[in-house]
């Protein structure tokens, strides 16, 4: 007699999914952050199956139908203050990258030791420690990351200073 394979159960497929460019959450998720006329661009030009699915005149259309005149208006308001705030939000830290500056001071430790100093390097989103291992490789020295005194006071985390020791 001939046996029958029996097919048990068959295993899950992985799920292709698309995370958004801008905002890095799904396109489904992306109203509910602060870009979304950024994300929906980014959508229509990566994703154009994705697009038509969530922004195409029949899909809004049909989701617009299912709300009252009042939540209509409440969701517009709520869209046109989300995205006046991510613009602030972005135009805020554009100005603070623009004005902020690095220093370099070069410092002197004992007699013929010195150590160089680097401040200003938080505005732009960089992790110090990891900042000063790189820079100790580069430079072939110690380095370390401690607290500015008057930084100590307002907020552990911030205003952190590179120090690498370098023999004169």
């Amino acid at each position: 007699m001939a046996e029958v394979a029996d097919p048990g159960p068959a295993e899950p497929q992985a799920r292709h999914i698309v995370y958004c460019g801008v905002c890095t959450l799904p396109p489904e998720y992306c109203e509910f952050g602060g870009t979304a006329k950024k994300c929906e661009e980014w959508l229509k030009d990566a994703e154009p199956d994705q697009w038509n699915k969530l922004y195409s005149e029949d899909a809004l259309n049909a989701n617009l139908s299912a709300l009252s005149v009042s939540a209509q208006e409440r969701a517009a308001k709520d869209a046109a203050k989300k995205e006046a705030k991510a613009a602030q939000s972005e135009a805020r830290d554009a100005e603070k990258k623009a004005a902020s500056k690095v220093i370099i001071k070069r410092v002197e430790r004992n007699k013929r030791k010195h150590v160089t100093v680097i401040t200003g390097l938080e505005v732009f989103g960089l992790e110090n420690k990891k900042l000063a291992k790189e820079l100790g490789k580069k430079f072939a020295t110690g380095s370390s990351m401690t607290r500015s005194p008057a930084e100590q006071r307002k907020s552990p985390s911030r205003a952190m200073l590179a120090r690498m020791c370098v023999s004169g």
